[in-house]
């Protein structure tokens, strides 16, 4: 699985994805224990990406492993109302002021205002795998289908 921080650095001024509504990756630097520069830097380089990315409507950002989860959705604005970020995981994430008018650079670019930042915790310990976190993160289906994620947590059951 490629990791967000090297589709991030390798992207090109040049490149556009003309096309592109959606996007989810996982990023290892989305955990309780990474430096907070680290991940406003890799959620600048996200936004300078969107940028590139004029029909986006979803960006999904995720980590996830035993008692650990964390999601970083940006939402393109809908009927008139503003963008939404919605951080969720099992530890805080205080975003930097750089990386919200990053966000809201997207916003303006994308529909109209600024973006508003929603903020949820979840117990770590409903992780027990990468299968929970996806679902207590409310990740898109894109990551996984409905039945992979069944199966996913029904091994990881028969495995406990």
């Amino acid at each position: 699985m490629a990791d967000a921080g090297y589709f991030f650095a390798a992207r090109q001024d040049s490149w556009t994805w003309d096309k592109l509504t959606s996007l989810a990756l996982t990023s290892r630097v989305l955990t309780h224990d990474a430096n907070i520069s680290d991940i406003n830097n890799m959620l600048r380089d996200a936004a300078a990406t969107a940028l590139k990315m004029p029909r986006l409507d979803t960006m999904e950002l995720w980590n996830g492993r035993r008692g650990v989860a964390m999601l970083f959705r940006y939402q393109r604005a809908r009927d008139g109302q503003s963008a939404i970020i919605t951080i969720r995981g099992t530890s805080e994430l205080a975003l930097g002021i750089a990386t919200i008018e990053a966000w809201d650079v997207v916003a303006r670019r994308h529909s109209h205002g600024r973006v508003v930042v929603q903020t949820s915790l979840i117990d770590p310990d409903v992780i027990r795998c990468h299968g929970d976190a996806i679902r207590q993160l409310g990740v898109s289906t894109e990551v996984v289908r409905p039945v992979s994620l069944r199966q996913i947590l029904s091994e990881h059951r028969a495995r406990a």
